[in-house]
């Protein structure tokens, strides 16, 4: 028995709105993910709908930590020239607003980081924000497990609430800050307050961070900050974090292949530039390393100019305790010191490609946005018109 109108009669679903977010390779889940949603959508003028009810949708907010997509063989650091579908980690200029956070001093071969922006050093939207921060992958994506290496990992936080305050000034229905606080102040305490001091440390460390020009730039202005402290914590003969956990994981079988700590290289180079000349190229130093367990095994280990100088640039305390108490060290350890790669050895960054699917879209979404354009314009001039026919016939003053 029928009590009313069908609810098919009733358009229950208004609209759609999509948010996103990710650390890591969920970062770049989350990229993939939202390009594959969003090509399935259809287009036109009034923006997108999904579906066979055609719903209104909008992708509203993306919100990524230091992507790090590392498709193909684990733990290796290939070429990202694999444009398939999948592997497309271009974001849609249509998403409202996209925020990415990057690990300033992360150097791990393994883990090359996934910009936003595109290969022609441009960002598709200009609401969008890359953003560097001091510390490695997991100190800017949520933070190492409590205790880890002896290290607070309270910093994590910071990241996590500018991502919360962007999210929500987006439209995100989360809760804020401040209402986490008021709402669940236990939760609250355990999970997201910082710390006056962590804050106060870390605006000393991004004061000396350059805030503008290019990620990559502003990347090398974080390494500069990190090996000055660590230099200057050498110089003063206090331990850095790898040399502390090394001390009390004495035991603990690590392979020979990785290296020691910074410490430990910039003295064996600076003992080599005594014994030997390197090869001089550019600004790098190029020195031929023996590996003590086997002379059969060499490799070639590469130092700029600017990472020496920025080694023996003094820093200052409070930079000092910034990376002796809340930022790890993430090569120490990782694959039991597999990773034959120097602390000196920067990162690998790549700036986002498109796939051939990708690049069809794009076209598409620039045909119809000049199409669009004109068809706006018609309305808009019709409508000018039809208001002042009216004004003409009832002899009222033409409001501009």
């Amino acid at each position: 028995m029928s009590t009313g109108p069908s609810l098919k009669q009733h358009r229950l679903i208004k609209k759609i709105n999509i948010s996103t977010f990710g650390f890591s390779r969920g970062a770049a889940l989350a990229r993939a993910f939202t390009n594959q949603f969003m090509w399935q959508c259809e287009s036109d003028c009034n923006g997108l709908s999904y579906g066979t009810g055609k719903y209104p949708i909008e992708f509203k907010f993306m919100g990524i930590f230091d992507t790090v997509a590392s498709f193909g063989l684990p733990a290796t650091n290939l070429n990202n020239n694999l444009t398939f579908e999948g592997r497309d980690m271009v974001i849609d200029e249509r998403i409202k607003m996209c925020v990415h956070h990057v690990a300033g001093n992360e150097l791990r071969f393994a883990f090359p980081v996934d910009l936003i922006h595109k290969g022609n050093g441009q960002i598709a939207n200009p609401n969008w924000k890359e953003l560097v921060y001091p510390g490695m992958h997991s100190d800017v994506g949520g933070g190492y497990t409590p205790g880890s290496q002896n290290v607070n990992d309270n910093f994590a936080r910071i990241p996590l609430k500018d991502m919360l305050e962007d999210a929500v000034s987006a439209g995100v229905r989360m809760f804020d800050y401040n209402q986490l606080k008021e709402k669940y102040g236990a939760l609250f305490t355990e999970q997201f307050e910082i710390q006056n001091e962590t804050q106060r440390l870390y605006d000393a460390v991004k004061a000396q961070m350059s805030s503008t020009g290019k990620v990559q730039d502003q990347i090398a202005a974080a390494m500069k900050v990190y090996y000055s402290a660590y230099g200057t914590l050498a110089r003063s003969k206090i331990a850095s974090v790898s040399q502390n956990v090394r001390k009390e994981n004495k035991f603990r079988e690590l392979l020979p292949i990785g290296p020691s700590d910074m410490a430990t290289e910039i003295s064996r180079l600076e003992k080599l530039q005594k014994l030997t000349a390197p090869i001089k190229s550019g600004g790098m130093n190029i020195f031929r390393i023996l590996s003590p367990v086997s002379k059969a095994y060499e490799f070639f280990l590469g130092v700029d100019d600017w990472e020496f100088a920025s080694w023996h640039k003094e820093s200052t305390p409070e930079i000092m305790s910034f990376y002796q108490n809340y930022i790890h060290d993430s090569k120490y350890g990782f694959m039991s010191n597999a990773e034959p790669f120097s602390y000196f050895r920067q990162r690998t960054v790549y700036e986002s490609r498109r796939s051939g699917k990708g690049e069809e879209v794009d076209q598409k979404t620039a045909e119809d946005k000049a199409v669009c354009t004109v068809v706006n314009r018609e309305v808009q001039q019709e409508k000018f018109f039809d208001a002042f026919e009216r004004a003409k016939q009832e002899q009222l003053p033409l409001a501009m």
